[in-house]
């Protein structure tokens, strides 16, 4: 999946989203992360209070 983020990364290089280019390889990189992150907690905390 890294692999296939860094490959598609190159191919946005040239025609630049986002202003300046650190940035939009960050919020390429790190909102996947963050929206795993959070749903993942959501989840967890749904599991649990279904449970009790």
């Amino acid at each position: 999946m890294l692999f296939v983020a860094v490959c598609t990364a190159f191919i946005l290089v040239e025609p630049a989203l986002i202003n300046p280019l650190w940035l939009q390889y960050t919020l390429m990189a790190g909102l996947p992360l963050l929206v795993g992150y959070v749903m993942r907690r959501a989840l967890a905390r749904s599991m649990n209070s279904t449970q009790q």
